[in-house]
C-alpha cells in the first residue's frame, strides 16, 4: 500500500519509458511484478527502487514502475513484429523557451522549436524546416519535446500523420508519412530537463549546449572543412559555452587537446576535465575557425 507521488519520471536512458513513482513497497526480486490501484487494476510493472547507495540493497521508500499503457503498446509490437518498431519523423526539437518565443513573436511553450531537420527524413521530404514551431501532431497539441517524441513513436510505420506548425508567424499544416526509426540513429537531442544519466547528456549539460554528432550529410550540407565533430543545436546563454561565445550551428572539433568526432568523444573528454579554463576549437558556418575559452565548473 502506498501513494503515487509522480508520473512521467524520466530515469536512466528512458527516452520512451516515463515511470510512475510510488512509495508502495517494491523489494529486490520484485521487478516485473504488478503495481495495482485501489480497484485491483494493474497500472504498472515494478521496475526499480532507490537504494541507500551504490552497494546498498535496501529500499529507501521510493520505487518506479513502467506504465501499463507503455507495456501494452510494447507487447502489441512484439507480438506483431517480434521486435519493437517505433515511428520516426526526423526532426530535432527543443523547448520553445522565452528567448526563442520572443524572437518569433509567440508565447513560450506554445509548441516545440525545430532546431534541425536532417536531409532524407520524413520531415524534410514533407517540407518542414529548421526554426519552424510544431504546435500539434495528429490534432493533439504538443508543448514539450517529449510529447512529440512519444506521439511519433506510437504512430504506425507507413501511416500518414498531420503536423501543424508555425513558420514566420503563419500557421501551416503538412502531411508526413511516418518511417521506421533507424537503429543507428545518433541525431538525438539531449534535453536539458531530462532525468537521464547517460554520459553525453551530462557532458552537454556541463557545457550548457545541446548537440548531435556530425554525419556525412551534415558535413556536406554545411561545407565543413573538418567533416566530423559535434554540431551545436542549442546554447544556454548563461552556460559556460554560451558565455564563451558558442552559437547555434557551430561545430565543436576540439576541447583542450582532445579531438572531438562525436557526442561520445565530447562526453568522455568533458567528464575527465577538472574545473578550469579550456580551449574550444569551433568551426562556424562558412568554414571560419575560432578558438574560444570556456570555463568549466564542477
Amino acid at each position: 500500500a502506498g501513494i503515487v507521488s509522480a508520473t512521467g519520471r524520466e530515469l536512466r536512458e528512458s527516452q520512451y519509458n516515463h515511470y510512475i513513482q510510488t512509495d508502495a513497497s517494491i523489494n529486490p526480486g520484485n521487478s516485473g511484478g504488478p503495481l495495482v490501484n485501489m480497484q485491483g487494476e494493474v497500472i504498472g510493472i515494478n521496475t526499480m527502487i532507490l537504494t541507500d547507495g551504490p552497494l546498498g540493497r535496501g529500499n529507501v521508500g521510493i520505487g518506479f514502475a513502467i506504465t501499463s499503457n507503455m507495456a501494452r503498446e510494447v507487447f502489441s509490437k512484439l507480438a506483431a513484429n517480434g521486435r519493437v518498431v517505433r515511428g520516426y519523423l526526423g526532426v530535432l526539437v527543443v523547448e520553445l523557451d522565452k528567448s526563442k518565443a520572443h524572437a518569433l513573436g509567440l508565447e513560450p511553450d506554445s509548441g516545440v522549436f525545430v532546431a534541425d531537420v536532417p536531409s532524407n527524413t520524413p520531415a524534410s521530404n514533407a517540407g518542414l524546416q529548421a526554426s519552424d514551431v510544431i504546435t500539434a501532431f495528429e490534432g493533439k497539441k504538443v508543448k514539450m519535446p517529449r510529447e512529440l517524441t512519444d506521439a511519433v513513436a506510437a504512430t504506425p510505420v507507413g501511416q500518414n500523420a498531420r503536423v501543424e506548425f508555425i513558420r514566420e508567424g503563419k500557421p501551416q499544416t503538412v502531411t508526413v508519412r511516418i518511417a521506421e526509426r533507424p537503429k543507428d540513429l545518433n541525431a538525438q537531442l539531449n534535453r536539458p530537463d531530462s532525468g537521464g544519466d547517460d554520459e553525453s547528456s551530462n557532458a552537454q549539460g556541463r557545457l550548457g549546449i545541446q548537440g548531435r554528432t556530425v554525419t556525412p550529410d551534415v558535413a556536406e550540407q554545411g561545407k565543413l572543412r573538418i567533416p566530423t565533430g559535434v554540431l551545436v543545436m542549442d546554447v544556454q546563454s548563461d552556460g559556460p559555452a554560451g558565455e564563451a561565445g558558442v552559437q547555434h550551428g557551430d561545430v565543436i572539433h576540439r576541447i583542450d587537446r582532445t579531438q572531438i568526432t562525436s557526442v561520445e568523444d565530447l562526453a568522455q573528454a568533458v567528464k575527465q576535465l577538472p574545473p578550469g579554463e579550456y580551449m574550444l576549437q569551433i568551426e562556424r558556418r562558412g568554414g571560419r575557425m575560432l578558438y574560444l575559452t570556456v570555463n568549466l565548473e564542477e
